[in-house]
This record gives structure tokens, sequence and C-alpha cells, in this order.
């Protein structure tokens, strides 16, 4: 079962709205189903890019470890499911298919900061690092020069 989410949520300001909404239209809720039941024909297709499938594997195995490793007593595939505030409300296996909820996710996971979080307070610790997180090139692509070279 795939549900359009065209309902702006009850904590979404009024001024934000419409915009929202808009946004949401075009998104899918993703309603979860058992993966031991056989394919059917009725099954909803989903279409990604290899980066955004990349983005959900990611995510999963990240929320999956998390969870073992702080001995977290919730289901990650819950968590995957679950409306979020760090998503405006949305589920992670939809919202995090783009880059900047991904983030916001591996923030949240990385730093060990709850299930969920306002999004300005993560926001706020992604813009702190905005350059090396996602200003398009990573720390650890740029060009490494011997001490030597360093006048």
């Amino acid at each position: 079962m795939v549900q359009l989410c065209d309902a702006p949520s009850a904590t979404t300001p009024a001024s934000n709205q419409t915009t929202t909404t808009a946004k949401r239209s075009a998104e899918l809720e993703v309603a979860y189903l058992d993966p031991l039941d056989p394919d059917l024909p009725s099954d909803p297709q989903v279409t990604l890019s290899h980066r955004q499938l990349g983005r959900l594997m990611f995510i999963a195995a990240d929320t999956g470890a998390r969870f073992e490793r702080e001995d977290v007593d919730a289901d990650p595939v819950g968590w995957l499911f679950a409306p979020r505030n760090l998503f405006d409300d949305r589920q992670a296996v939809v919202a995090c298919q783009q880059r900047e909820p991904f983030v916001r996710a591996m923030v949240l996971h990385g730093l060990s900061l709850g299930l969920d979080a306002d999004l300005g307070v993560i926001d706020g610790l992604i813009e702190d690092d905005r350059y090396r997180v996602l200003g398009g090139v990573a720390e650890r692509d740029l060009p490494v020069r011997p001490l030597s070279a360093i006048g």
C-alpha cells in the first residue's frame, strides 16, 4: 500500500504549510510490507537512483549498528518507517533518499543524539561544518601534501 502524504503536519507553521504541502504531495509514504511474504503483482514499484539506494542501504546499516552498539531498546526497521521531526514528519525511508535528510540522519546516529531531533539543532551542527559535510568536497578528497612542502 502506498499513500500520498498531502496533509501538512500539526507541527508545521501556518506560513510554511502551502510549501510543505506542495513538496510532500509528490512524495510517497511507504507502508511496511513483510519481506518474508511472497511478491504480489499489486506490490508498489519504487524507482531509485543508484545513489538513493546507497543512501538507504547506508542509513539502514548505520541505524542497525547503532542500535546494537548502544543497546537501544527499539527496532531499527521501525525507526526507518516512523515519521520523525528530523525529517519534517516524514519517514526516514522516504526522506533519506535525498542528500540533506540523509546527512541529518548520519549526524543524529554518529553523535548518538537520541532517536529524533529538532531540524534546527541538527542543521545548526551541520552548518558549523557545511564545507566539509555538504560543500561538495570532503576533507578526505583534498590532496595531501607532505609536511616538507608546507612553507
